[in-house]
This record gives C-alpha cells, sequence and structure tokens, in this order.
C-alpha cells in the first residue's frame, strides 16, 4: 500500500551502526490524513473541552479538582493513534518518530579533555588528544530542498568542489542560505501542531556538511576515536567514510559518536586491497590517515515540537566539532564530584569515577584538591581500583581550611584526576574546578550555604547579532562583565544548556544559575493543547533524554543552584517522570522549579502559572507585585522566573518590586527576586544570499549591499516573508541592545539591586551621617570605599572626597555602618535653590572583570530642599508647589509697565521689561527676550493627550491578531476586557487626531494692573468633544504664567488610560542645552525612575534620546519642577517652571491600588524634549529609519519639540500575568474620569546675565 512506501535509506533501530545504506528515494512523508472523520471526531472533543476551560477554570482556582485535562488529553492522544493506523503499520522516518531521538551515541557524561598529566590537567590548555574541525579542516557546504535529496549525496564522494565553503560553528541562516525565522508562540512549519505532530512537512531544507578529517597514528593505537558535535541542529545523521554512524536530536547538548570501529574498517579495507568500489575511490582520494565525515542536518524534525522557544529558528553546527582520542580499553568515562560545606572552614568532598571498561589488574585513581591555604593539610588520595570493576569512588573526605563557594566571593578548587595502569603509565588526566557550596530550600526560603539569598537575575539567551547560536568565549565573557557590572548575581539559561565554557565563567567569576532542559512546545497553545506532549507516554523517553542531557553535563559546577524541567510546555505525566530522574541522579538535592504547570496540578491547556505543586520554587511569569504577594504564604521560595518584559521603552514598577524582594518584613522573607526578560535585543544583521567562500566569514559580508535592511539590524518578518511577522519585534526585548549597549532600564535594575542600602541624615554644622545597610549575603563592605561631591544649582562641585574606607567589623552582612561627612553650606547667592550630595560606593581593587573604582552603589541626597515658589499651605501634601530656580538678580528695568499692543484683534502684541510676547487666535506663537531680540518659540502652545506609543502601548490581542481591529463589536469587546492595545484604544477614541476649537476668549486685567487673557477650549476629534480647557495667561513683568484646567468628557471613561494630560510647544533650534530640577539624569517615567535622583541636572537636547529598536516615546524626567532650555553659545534661553497645588498621590505600594489624579509617587511634570515629532516616532518600524531621516547637521537645525505634562502613563510591563505582560500598574495610570486636572506653567526668556546654572558638576 502507499503508507507503506516510506524511506528506508536510514537504518531503523536494531539496524547496527555502521551498516552501508542504499540511496534514498524522493517520497514525500506520510502525512496526517486531513480526513472528515478524524476532523469531526478532534473537533468533537475538543470543543466541550474548550467550553469546560473557559467557564470552569475560574470555579476550580484555589481548590483541588479532578484531572479532567489530563484525561481528556490521554484521550485526543490515543484517538489520533486509532486515526493514523499507518502510524504503526509503517516505518516511520525518523526525523519524524518522537520514540526514536539518538542512535549510536555515547550516553552523555561530564565533559572529558583526556590530558596526559596532571599538569597538564591543571595548565587547562588545549588537549593533545582533542582536534577542532572548525580550525583544522576546511568544510563544504550545500543546501538541499528537501532530505530526500540531501540523502542521494549523504555518503557519496563526489566532488564537492563548487559547493561552498563555510566556517564551523555556524548558522547557514547567517551566511545567506535561508532567512532565519523568528516566532515567539507558533511553530513556523505548522499553525496545527495538535493535528500534525510529530510529522513536519516534506519541503524541508537540510544542509549537508563534509569535511576530510586526518587521525594522526599515535591515534589509532590502543585508543579509541569518538566525534563530538557540542551542539548542533535540530537533528544530525552522521556518515564516517561513507558508513552510516548515527543520529542525534537535542540541538543544545553535545552529541558523541564512536567511531572507532568505522575508521578501523576502513584501515583494512586499505590493508587487504580490498576490491569494494566505494573503497577504490575512497583510497584514491584519501591519505591513509584521511577520513570523509558528512553531516547532514534538516530544517525541522519531530523534536522541533520540543523547541520553540521564544527566538530565532536558527540551523546547523553552531557549537564546535571535536576529534577526540579515548585511551583503550579503560577510561574516566564519566564523574561526579559532590562538595559540600561542613563546620565553618570546612567541608566534605565526595568523587565517584565510572570507567569506560572493567578495570585490568593494578590500575589506580589518584586525585588531588589544589589551591588550599598554606599549612592545610593535604586532600590527596590514590585508590586501587579492584580488578573487574567499572567505577571507584572517594566518600566523605573532609577537607580544612576552605572558603566555600558563593555568587559574591566564588572561591574555586581545581580537582585533578587521574587514571593510571598497573605500571604507573598515566592513562588519563582529568581537572575540574569546584567550589564548596550547598543548596537547599528551608523554612521556604532558597539558601545557599544555609543562608537566605535574593535573586537578581537575568534570563539569557545564547545569540550573537551576526553570528547567530555560534558564539565565542568572549561573547560570553562579554556579557558576564556587564552583568556583574549592573548587580545581578544570578542567570537562567533560557531556554536551554548553554555553552559547557559558559558554565565555567559563571563558577569563576560568581553567578548562580538555573540551567534548564530544551523543553518547549509553546506553539501546542494555540490549539489550547499547550500540555499535549508532556502527556503522550511515547514522548516520555524524548524528555527524560532531554532532562539527562542537561543534567550530566552540569551536574559538578557550583554555579548551578536550581534545575528547570523546561519552558511553557504545560505539565503532564512526562514532566514528572523528569523530575523523579533530577530527584534520583542529584546528589546535591538541588531544587527543581518548572513554570508551565498551574496550582491544581492537572495538566494545562493554555498558560501555566508557576504554582504547581510538583515545583520547589513558585515561579511564575509577569506577575505584578500584587499578584505575589498571597504567595509569600505558601511556604515556598518566590522567585519569579520572568519578570518586568524589558521591550523598548519599559520595566515600569521595579521598585515596588524590590521593595518586597528586599523587605525585611517576615511576612515576605520568601519573595526573593526574579529573572529580567530579558538580557540582550535580539535583532540580527543578515546576508541577502550567499557568497563566494573568499567573501564568506560567518556572517562578515564586505559591503552593505550584500545585507537585508542595507546592514541595519532587523527582526521578524525584515528578511522575507518566510522570516517571521506575527511577533515581529517582540525578538527586541532585553536590558541590552542587541550590540550590548545598555538601554536606560539596564541603570534602574543596577540601583534597585544594588547591594548597599545607602540613606543619609544631616545633623548640626554641616555635618552628614551617610548611612550605609549591607545587603550581601556573605560578604562585609571593607571591599569598597566611599566617594562623594556637593553641588548646588548652578551644577558646580562645592566639595568633594575620595577613597574613605569601611570598616570590616561594623559591615558585616545584614548589618549597617555610617560614615560622617563635613560639608560646607551652600553659597549665599542660591541658598534658595537647593544643595545636593551624592554618595558613591567604589571597588577599592580590582577584580577579574570590573577595575578598580568601579561604582557598586550611589544614591543622592537633598540636603537643602529648594525654597517653595509657593507657600505650602495646610493639610495634605500636594503634587508639587515648585521650586527656585537658580537665577541672578537683574539690574532694575527702565520701565516696569506691561503693555498690551493690540496689533489687531485676533493678534495682540504684550511687551513687557522681560519679553516681547505675540498671540493668534488667543495661542502664544511667539516669545522674544529684549536682551538677544532672538525668537524662542518654534510652534505655539497647546495641549496634548497621545504620545508616541512604546513597544507595550502596542501590545495587545490587536498587535498579534491586526484583523481584529477591523470587526467593530469585537473590537470594542476586546477593549472592554482590557485585552485591546492602548494604542488601538487612543486611536478608536480619537487621542491622535485631536483638534482644538475656540470657545471663548477674555481679555482683563490682573489685581497689579498686569494683563490677563481666559480662554476656553474643546479639544474634539471627529467632531465629538473629548476634553475642555480653561486657560488662564497671566503676563508679569519677567514671566508669563499660565493656569491650566482640563476636564475630560464622559465618552473617554471607557478608556482604561490616557497617555498623558500636558502641554506641548517647540523651540527654536539652537536651544539645545537642558538643565532640569527633577529625576535625572537618565530616561525617567512614573513607574521607572530609581536610578534617577531628583536633583538639578543637565544634558544636550540630543543626548535625551535612546535609539530603542522600534522608535518610539523616550527620553522622559520624572518629577520636574523647572527646565531651561538655552543656547549653549548665547546663553540665553527659555525657563519653565511647573507647579499643581492638587493632592499628591500616595507613593507607589504593592498593593496596586488606583492613584488619584496622577501616578503614585508623582511630585511634579514630566517632560520630554527631541528633534523628532510623535508622528515620526509612531511612523518607523525602526530606528535606522529615524536617523536617516535627517544628517547630524540637519537634525540639529530641526525645533526641539517640548512636551510637559501633569500627568502621564507609566512605561508598564509589570504584568498581569503572562497573556498581559505589558499591563501597566493601575497605580500608575492616568484615569479619564480623574478629571480635572489642574496646574501652572510658568514661561520666562533668561539671558547669561541672569541664568546661573553652568552644568559643569550635575
Amino acid at each position: 500500500p502507499r503508507c507503506c512506501r516510506v524511506s528506508r535509506a536510514l537504518p531503523r533501530r536494531g539496524r547496527k551502526a555502521g551498516e552501508r545504506v542504499a540511496a534514498m528515494p524522493q517520497e514525500d512523508s506520510a502525512f496526517w490524513p486531513p480526513t472528515t472523520i478524524a476532523l469531526s471526531v478532534l473537533a468533537a472533543v475538543a470543543v466541550p473541552w474548550l467550553v469546560y476551560y473557559i467557564c470552569c477554570r475560574r470555579a476550580h482556582r484555589g481548590r483541588t479538582c479532578c484531572r479532567w485535562r489530563l484525561a481528556v488529553l490521554r484521550v485526543v492522544n490515543e484517538g489520533k493513534v486509532l486515526l493514523r493506523p499507518r502510524q504503526w503499520c509503517c516505518r516511520r522516518n525518523k526525523w519524524e518518530d518522537p520514540e526514536v531521538f539518538a542512535e549510536g551515541k555515547v550516553p552523555p557524561h561530564a565533559p572529558l579533555r583526556y590530558y596526559s598529566s596532571a599538569d597538564e590537567a591543571l595548565a587547562r590548555g588545549s588537549s593533545p588528544w582533542i582536534s577542532d574541525l572548525g580550525t583544522t579542516s576546511a568544510w563544504r557546504f550545500k543546501l538541499f530542498p528537501t532530505i530526500h535529496a540531501a540523502m542521494q549525496v549523504k555518503h557519496r564522494v563526489a566532488d564537492d568542489a563548487t559547493w561552498d565553503e563555510v566556517p564551523v560553528p555556524s548558522n547557514w541562516q547567517m551566511l545567506g542560505y535561508t532567512p532565519p525565522t523568528y516566532t515567539n508562540v507558533v511553530y513556523p512549519f505548522t499553525g496545527a501542531p495538535l493535528f500534525r505532530a510529530p510529522q513536519v512537512p516534506s519541503a524541508n531544507p537540510t544542509g549537508v556538511y563534509r569535511t576530510r578529517f586526518q587521525v594522526p597514528n599515535e591515534w589509532s593505537q590502543g585508543r579509541r576515536i569518538r566525534l563530538v558535535f557540542q551542539a548542533a541542529g535540530p537533528a544530525i545523521m552522521v556518515w564516517v567514510d561513507g558508513r552510516y554512524i548515527g543520529y542525534s536530536q537535542d540541538s543544545m547538548t553535545p552529541a558523541e559518536f564512536d567511531v572507532t570501529e568505522v575508521l578501523q574498517e576502513r584501515a583494512a579495507e586499505k590493508a587487504e586491497g580490498s576490491s569494494s568500489p566505494l573503497s577504490r575511490e575512497l583510497l584514491s582520494e584519501h591519505r591513509a590517515s584521511e577520513h570523509l565525515l558528512v553531516v547532514a542536518v534538516p530544517t525541522w524534525c519531530d523534536g522541533s515540537y520540543m523547541e520553540d522557544q521564544d527566538q530565532w529558528w536558527l540551523t546547523g553546527l553552531h557549537r564546535t566539532v571535536e576529534v577526540h582520542s579515548v585511551p583503550e580499553p579503560c577510561a574516566i568515562a564519566d564523574y561526579t564530584v559532590v562538595a559540600a560545606p561542613g563546620e565553618p572552614g570546612c567541608g566534605s568532598l565526595t568523587l565517584r569515577v565510572a570507567l569506560s571498561a572493567p578495570a585490568a589488574a593494578g590500575m589506580r585513581l589518584r586525585w588531588r584538591l589544589h589551591d588550599l591555604a598554606p599549612g592545610s593539610h593535604p586532600a590527596y588520595q590514590e585508590i586501587h581500583i579492584r580488578e573487574g570493576k567499572d567505577g571507584v569512588e572517594a566518600t566523605n573526605i573532609q577537607v580544612s581550611n576552605i572558603k566555600w563557594w558563593n555568587a559574591e566571593e566564588p572561591v574555586l578548587y581545581p580537582l585533578v584526576m587521574e587514571l593510571l595502569a598497573g605500571d604507573g603509565q598515566v592513562l588519563q588526566a582529568e581537572c575540574v574546578h569546584i567550589g564548596f557550596r550547598s543548596v537547599g530550600i528551608v523554612d521556604g526560603q532558597l539558601r545557599v550555604n544555609g543562608k537566605p539569598i535574593v535573586v537578581c537575575g537575568a534570563n539569557v539567551h545564547e545569540m550573537h547579532p551576526t553570528r547567530g547560536k555560534a558564539i565565542s568565549d568572549e561573547d560570553m565573557l562579554k556579557d558576564i562583565r556587564l552583568l556583574k557590572e549592573g548587580n545581578f548575581n544570578a542567570v537562567r539559561n533560557s531556554h536551554y544548556p548553554h555553552h559547557a565554557r559558559w558554565y565555567e565563567l559563571c563558577d569563576e567569576h560568581g553567578l548562580y544559575v538555573v540551567d534548564e532542559a530544551n523543553i518547549e512546545t509553546h506553539g501546542f497553545a494555540t490549539n489550547c493543547a499547550i500540555s499535549l506532549l508532556a502527556c503522550d507516554r511515547r514522548w516520555r523517553a524524548q524528555f527524560l533524554y532531554r532532562t539527562r542531557n542537561m543534567y550530566e553535563r552540569s551536574k559538578n559546577h557550583a554555579s548551578v543552584i536550581i534545575w528547570s524541567l523546561g519552558n511553557e510546555s504545560g505539565w503532564g505525566p512526562n514532566f514528572a517522570a523528569c523530575k523523579e530522574l533530577l530527584r534520583s541522579s542529584d546528589e546535591q538535592r538541588r531544587p527543581v522549579q518548572y513554570e508551565g504547570a498551574e496550582h491544581h496540578g492537572d495538566a494545562v491547556l493554555f498558560m501555566g502559572d508557576g504554582q504547581g505543586p510538583d515545583s520547589d520554587i513558585i515561579c511564575p511569569m509577569y506577575h505584578g507585585p500584587h499578584m505575589i504577594l498571597p504567595y509569600a504564604a505558601d511556604g515556598r521560595p518566590v522567585i519569579l522566573c520572568e519578570y518586568t518584559h524589558a521591550m523598548g521603552n519599559s520595566n515600569g514598577s521595579l521598585k515596588t518590586y524590590w521593595d518586597l524582594f528586599w523587605s525585611s518584613d517576615r511576612a515576605y522573607r520568601s519573595l526573593q527576586g526574579g529573572f529580567v526578560w530579558e538580557w540582550a535585543d535580539g535583532a540580527l544583521k543578515v546576508p541577502l544570499r550567499p557568497r563566494p567562500s573568499s567573501k564568506l566569514s560567518c556572517g562578515q559580508a564586505e559591503t552593505i549591499d550584500e545585507y537585508w535592511l542595507k546592514g541595519e539590524f532587523g527582526y521578524g518578518g525584515d528578511f522575507g516573508p518566510d522570516s517571521g511577522t506575527g511577533d515581529a519585534h517582540f525578538i527586541c526585548d532585553g536590558l541590552m541592545s542587541t550590540m550590548r549597549e545598555p538601554h536606560p532600564a539596564y541603570h534602574d535594575l543596577k540601583r534597585v539591586q544594588q547591594p548597599v542600602e545607602l540613606r543619609c541624615h544631616r545633623e548640626k554644622d554641616g555635618v552628614v551621617q551617610v548611612v550605609l545597610k549591607n545587603r550581601y549575603t556573605f560578604r562585609s563592605l571593607d571591599h569598597i570605599e566611599v566617594w562623594w561631591r556637593l553641588w548646588d544649582a548652578s551644577g558646580d562641585i562645592i566639595s568633594s572626597s575620595s577613597g574613605q574606607p569601611i570598616q570590616a567589623k561594623s559591615s558585616t552582612p545584614g548589618t549597617e555602618a555610617s560614615v560622617t561627612l563635613q560639608v560646607p553650606p551652600p553659597s549665599s547667592e542660591l541658598q534658595a535653590c537647593g544643595q545636593w550630595l551624592s554618595v558613591q560606593l567604589r571597588l577599592r581593587e580590582a577584580t577579574a572583570l570590573l577595575p578598580s573604582r568601579f561604582v557598586v552603589a550611589e544614591a543622592t541626597f537633598t540636603l537643602v530642599d529648594p525654597k517653595p515658589a509657593v507657600a505650602a499651605p495646610s493639610g495634605a501634601p500636594l503634587v508639587c508647589l515648585g521650586s527656585a530656580p537658580p537665577l541672578l538678580p537683574a539690574p532694575p528695568p527702565l520701565s516696569a509697565v506691561v503693555s498690551l499692543l493690540q496689533g489687531s484683534s485676533s493678534s495682540p502684541i504684550v511687551e513687557a521689561p522681560g519679553y516681547t510676547a505675540k498671540l493668534r487666535n488667543s495661542k502664544l506663537i511667539s516669545l522674544r527676550s529684549p536682551a538677544s531680540s532672538q525668537e524662542l518659540l518654534a510652534a505655539p502652545l497647546e495641549q496634548c493627550f497621545f504620545r508616541a506609543p512604546t513597544d507595550n502601548d502596542r501590545c495587545g490581542a490587536d498587535c498579534f491578531v491586526p484583523v481584529v481591529l477591523e470587526v467593530p463589536g469585537l473590537r470594542s469587546i476586546l477593549r472592554s476586557l482590557g485585552l485591546l492595545s492602548n494604542l488601538a484604544a487612543w486611536r478608536m477614541a480619537g487621542l491622535d487626531d485631536l483638534d482644538a476649537m475656540l470657545k471663548a476668549s477674555e481679555w482683563s486685567s490682573s489685581a497689579e494692573g498686569t494683563p490677563v487673557l481666559k480662554v476656553t477650549e474643546d479639544i474634539q476629534s471627529s467632531g465629538r468633544t473629548c476634553f475642555s480647557v480653561d486657560y488662564r495667561f497671566t503676563f508679569g513683568a519677567e514671566r508669563i504664567s499660565v493656569d491650566i484646567a482640563v476636564e475630560s468628557a464622559s465618552l473617554l471613561y471607557g478608556l482604561q488610560t490616557l497617555p498623558r494630560v500636558g502641554v506641548m510647544m517647540s523651540v527654536a533650534p539652537r536651544l539645545s542645552k537642558l538643565a532640569w530640577l527633577g529625576c535625572g539624569p537618565g530616561e525617567s517615567y512614573p513607574d521607572r525612575k530609581g536610578a534617577n535622583d531628583w536633583a538639578v541636572h543637565c544634558g544636550s537636547v540630543d543626548g535625551q534620546h535612546v535609539d530603542y529598536m522600534v522608535p518610539q516615546e523616550c527620553g522622559g524626567k520624572s518629577d520636574v519642577h523647572w527646565a531651561a532650555l538655552t543656547d549653549p553659545v548665547r546663553g540665553d534661553g527659555l525657563l519653565m517652571e511647573y507647579a499643581c497645588l492638587q493632592a499628591a498621590p500616595p507613593e507607589e505600594r504593592p498593593d496596586d491600588q488606583p492613584s488619584s489624579q496622577r501616578p503614585s509617587g508623582t511630585r511634579g511634570a514630566q517632560l520630554n524634549v527631541s528633534r523628532w515629532s510623535m508622528k515620526e516616532l509612531e511612523s518607523k518600524r525602526h530606528c535606522h529609519e529615524l536617523n536617516s531621516m535627517f544628517s547630524p547637521t540637519a537634525l540639529k537645525e530641526r525645533p526641539v519639540q517640548v512636551h510637559l505634562d501633569t500627568a502621564h502613563l507609566g512605561v508598564g510591563a509589570a504584568g498581569q500575568g503572562g497573556d498581559k505582560l505589558w499591563a501597566t500598574a493601575t497605580q500608575f495610570m492616568v484615569s479619564p474620569k480623574a478629571s480635572p486636572w489642574r496646574y501652572t506653567v510658568h514661561l520666562r526668556p533668561i539671558s547669561s546675565a541672569t541664568w546661573a546654572h553652568r552644568g559643569s558638576g550635575a
């Protein structure tokens, strides 16, 4: 029958490795037949299942329920088998068989380097018995449209001179052969995994790699030869000299094959002069020691269903390919080291060594622990191995005078093992750097060496912008250096085991590691069946295989403190088996976590909540601070596996999270931190097409014309229609740019995670006490010193000091130390404008990664408060009373009269001693200073209620399924459920296209006789009034005061939040220098301002723009009391002052109660200055498109857009669960129901003679 006409080119189970096989006929894979009965049966199961899930999920929350989801998924799995009988009556392609994932492989084990002596092993240089084929051999590559086409040439010694020469390691997508594809959830090869798994498309591009490698004669004498692929895939099929060697899946762990017999057979054929045509062809083309290696790598296999991580789908040999020469007949095959702390300064060591064959008579194992402190008792042992035994162990060896390993003080000790023959010859030597460390959960807390830790973590992917998954040691070291600079102490290997060198670097430099199995089936969530594979017994062996691959390779690393079963794959019996495997294998009893399960313990249909009863740690993703509060009483540690999604201008509510994580309240002691998602943007620079080998160097082309986007970085969909479009720039969600340039939120994370809390108390006579609370778990503060500087509103440094040490005895972990400073008073002319003290804690000495004087922690304190512009009334605190700016006394004007000159009825002119103002249709359109007579305004003062959308503003159901915006009824339902993006809701309300309609305008005089203009406007969209605004312009002698009252219309009450409420205008291009009193010096927003202290700061206008991958709202400044834009040459400019006498909103709090009229913690205005308009920022998809609009010179000639907002929406990413990871906390929203908003803006022209800020110090 046709169903039996499947490929037999590859050996099935039972066929011996090395057996020759015939060429594969080109046949399509037998796909699941789309019969009516199959679809109807599955629909009959799926529909009631989905209805039950939607209707009953809330009813089951919080109590034990029957495991109906597991039962349904098992029925679906068995039903698929019954409806597809040919799957069982025919032999299947191994790349579509979930029960075939490894053939001919050596079992996984700890890394082995096969040194010849203890000294070689201790030096940890290159091993004489290992050859890297990426550096010693040339690789030829050809891409075929299908696996069947590739199989025709897999073992033939055809002329490959016309094939391209490629580097290894590499991914062929990064070399221009096919475009890379990005998806977050869906599988790029099927939208119906429920029906199609484990099958993959027959159009399955397959790359064939060929190289010739040499085996030295001494390697073949009494030794075995192995091929090791450190990572490749998603699957590889291997041939050597035309003989089939094996098959492997799991693209992120090693695949090791023993090829000794094949090489020996080849040598025998040569010696005997075999008449085999294949052998004659081989022998004529190769030297005696040369061999042909062929590797076929398909784009898809059944294992691809288990590797649906939120990343680029890249294929190839992306880690090194090596040849290992292993001692024979007996060698060290594996080893396990358990180094546990004991009494203070002591530890115990257990070593278990597995041998590759039974030991011969007289064999011994000798081990020694190096780098112990002088005078320590030597840790050394020589063990005689009983003949016939295949292993040896040394248990509970006591070691004294040692230091324990932790991320703060990562002390490692080299352990050298030697396997000796009976005559004393060293057969093999290995070295592993161990740390004495314990980890466990005690009293609901994760503890290292018996002490609870706070996890300052980041999710880290392996991705390079031009090399893809082929990363180098330098790439890893750079990431670790930046992590340490940002006060991170932990990483989660998302979502697969990382490069072996990564673990060594984490051991060496001190990072806690969550090691995660290469399992993610997120794409099944689109079919409401995310747990399908976890509940299928036919996939269980593959789940266990991937878990064991992870465990065996990294089991000896001190940095690995937690195992993770995978990511976003639901829950089922297969995961329970994986946990049991880790429990029974790991002698260190490290905790096992898993996010994909739910609290009820049943299978999951769409998304887990991180509270599964089988997880030792509660590890939800994107649960806001208010959501994790109830978990504190669970009795398990709470560590968010993902939180604060860092896509674009994001990472709000960090202070709220970290106030809980650092809290000394026992009620919150189990809230122990989390891992930010994610470390770096994943944008790529991709060649358009393959180049000749002379131009080919791992993703590097000669000219920008050889690249997509002219050599600029791109994201999903940028590299052609097959590169993924639905998730687009969701790959750009890191704290770092793709080139590892920190985004502003990186500095916020550094601040909230800093290991020392600083407080300040001012005493009499200029004495200041700075209190330092040590947040370290294990170390004192004797490695840091105190630096400080004092400045006033002029920006000049008044006083400073450096290098003040901290006494170790007074700064042990958890205690407080104080430093006394003597500071001078502010200058008499600026004493009303404030004084600030900046304190920095710096390293006294350089570390392996960080230089001396590196800033570990810092804070700025207001020593002298600026004088309020108005007297503070009694009662509740107000938003902003205004603050005195640094103005110098000006000479008295010749006339203090303010004159109103009626140029025309619609264009009056106001002349005052300090300015000349012109109005048109009751709008301020011109403002000049008499000192320079230069125009200050480029566009009139007017209201603004929209912002260039951030990435989080764009996120919602319409972001992923844009068609929903074309269905009016559905659009309204989604908005009412809060599932529509902010941007879509704002556009539906017309906030992006508002017009001001003048209703009334009236001139009068104040009590002092100055002109007063009252204006009333309606702000309309499509003829509907959205806001009513009342202005009161008071034209004083030196400044114009604008009192503003804004009332929102009821038609906006359906909106969850407004983007902003404030004024906008444009000023002259020459006003390019910015000084302000507010949060700074970096970007800050109402829900993310922790790294930006309130003080006087300065900078350039152009320096405030942030090049996020997608242009958006950026560069904001929070809690601004005044801001000045000046000409850096002339010194004149415009001063803007802000005051608001409405009640101040409360400080931010973890319960996330709605704030009043403004976001929580608001104590001033939100300022933004930019050369770019909102429409320009909104319309561009890439930052390079924005930057290419104007040359740097032309950009500086553009007016400066200025926004001054009395209320501004936070940037979001606090999260309301995984399905709303972009959400802004309610307390940082601007509800349209909270009107009216009342505030005052003062506009004052300034000159170099009156403006005291020079900006030299702050």
